[in-house]
């Protein structure tokens, strides 16, 4: 059957390569209280901030603040920033933060003399 058609290739196609929506939420965190709103990501909430990313392309910093500096458990953190590592300064994705309400913020230990 493929005698009864001609194909004829073309070098000068275009197409359009959209940016993939993902939304990056925050993994849920604990720290020790330590009277600020501060948190510092580990490798591994990197790892999981990646988890929407394809092919091989990751998060590789990540800024995450709690709301409120006391002590206790589901508490909000807030993603502010990630930067998206994908060889084209994170323009291969559209990026949405979202935080989360299952962090947790532990006692510190006190020594009273």
């Amino acid at each position: 059957m493929s005698a009864n058609y001609t194909v004829t290739a073309s070098a000068t196609a275009l197409g359009t390569i959209n940016a993939k929506a993902v939304t990056l939420t925050a993994p849920s965190v604990t720290k020790t209280y330590d009277g600020g709103l501060t948190y510092s990501t580990t490798g591994s909430d990197l790892t999981a901030l990646s988890g929407s990313l394809v092919g091989g392309d990751t998060v590789s910093a990540a800024t995450i603040a709690y709301l409120d500096k006391n002590a206790g458990v589901n508490k909000s953190v807030t993603l502010n920033s990630a930067t998206v590592s994908d060889g084209n300064g994170g323009l291969n994705y559209n990026v949405t933060l979202a935080g989360n309400s299952t962090s947790s913020i532990g006692t510190r230990a006190l020594t009273l003399a």
